[in-house]
């Protein structure tokens, strides 16, 4: 994996920064597992809210850029019957007995291209409305641009190393596979970078009100 330091400078001013901004229209639903297999809390969150959207980084991709939020959640249903051997004892667990009760939040995951095209859509039936500051659009295009040409400058290495030495065929694949991505991101984000740039009032009105559930003017983006 290549880990360029070049590319990440772009975006270390917005690295765990608030820069989007999120509404759940559908429930979120987690179930969470303990030490003991039996033992589990379901739990759900409301729908309406509007939460803050942090960017963050995947350590093991070099492409997986993700905002995330953290959404509180309730407690549905919970089980944590007194076991001996897997076998219930002592008085019979009701699975309801902290239903409504705060549960730890439920974390959503949100790809930055996803967060770019849905940006301005009118809001809808997904599962979740989505706001990225456009004024971030600039910077991911420095880190994209900034990562294709360590990824190309990496398969030159590779392509002279399998040439000479007739090695490293699996490792141009998944290099080529990496370029085609980072490419393909690109592309995309300079088409809606383009359509904010070039829009007409209309258009720009449009993006205003679609995003008029916002609950900040301003991010820390900005």
């Amino acid at each position: 994996m290549i880990k360029n330091k070049k590319a990440k400078v772009h975006l270390s001013h917005l690295m765990g920064k608030v820069i989007g901004e999120i509404r759940i229209n559908k429930p979120e639903q987690r179930t969470q597992h303990y030490e003991c297999a039996a033992w589990y809390e379901n739990s759900v969150t409301d729908v309406g809210g509007v939460y803050d959207l942090v960017l963050h980084e995947n350590y093991f991709s070099p492409h997986n850029l993700y905002l995330f939020a953290k959404v509180p959640a309730k407690i549905t249903t919970d089980y944590f019957q007194s076991l001996w051997g897997g076998a219930a004892i002592g008085k019979a667990y009701d699975i309801k007995k902290n239903t409504g009760k705060q549960a730890a939040p439920i974390g959503v995951c949100i790809s930055v291209l996803e967060a770019v095209k849905r940006t301005g859509n009118s809001p809808s039936e997904h599962e979740h409305d989505i706001y990225l500051e456009p004024d971030t659009y600039q910077s991911f295009l420095n880190y994209y641009h900034a990562q294709l040409a360590d990824e190309l400058e990496y398969m030159s290495m590779l392509s002279d190393k399998y040439f000479v030495e007739g090695e490293g065929l699996s490792s141009l694949h998944f290099c080529g596979q990496n370029i085609s991505t980072t490419t393909q991101i690109i592309e995309e984000i300079k088409r809606y970078k383009g359509y904010l740039e070039q829009s007409s009032d209309m258009f720009r009105k449009c993006l205003v009100e679609n995003s008029s559930w916002r609950k900040h003017d301003t991010l820390q983006a900005g």
